[in-house]
């Protein structure tokens, strides 16, 4: 048989050497890819989804120590706060406190100067009666002396 006994027909001749050989190189082709082309690749693709994950995760913890920190400054700021309230707090106490006793420290020292000009004034009128009370005696003592011709 000539060139046709290497050859199928059917409709068409199909030459199957050209295909063993088409089918060995992709097969080849397919081996040197995996082996070339696709474990890199992979290996790369594989690498880059960790890379991507472990940002994901650090995004993730990045939120979470975020939201930790806002928590922690509501709460000092909260705490800030009431001790500022506090501190305001006692001091309008204070405040009162030493109002009342000057106050009260300026109405002993407004009694005890109003003593003391009682007790002057009282003074005063005691020393003028006996003033007056020693000038009528001596105006009385004239007066009787005259009267009896002394």
């Amino acid at each position: 048989m000539t060139a046709t006994a290497n050859t199928f027909i059917l409709g068409a001749g199909v030459e199957w050497g050209t295909t063993i050989v088409t089918l060995a190189t992709f097969v080849i082709l397919i081996i040197l890819l995996k082996k070339f082309a696709w474990g890199p690749l992979k290996e790369v693709m594989d690498k880059r989804e960790r890379d991507i994950n472990k940002d994901i995760d650090d995004a993730e913890q990045a939120k979470i120590n975020a939201q930790k920190l806002e928590e922690e400054n509501r709460k000092t700021l909260k705490e800030t706060q009431d001790e500022v309230q506090k501190i305001l707090d006692d001091a309008k106490i204070q405040a009162r406190k030493q109002h009342e006793e000057i106050i009260h420290e300026a109405n002993e020292k407004a009694n005890g100067m109003i003593e003391t000009a009682q007790s002057e004034i009282n003074s005063q009128k005691e020393r003028a009666i006996s003033d007056i009370n020693n000038h009528c005696l001596l105006y009385t003592s004239d007066a009787a002396d005259e009267g009896l011709g002394v």
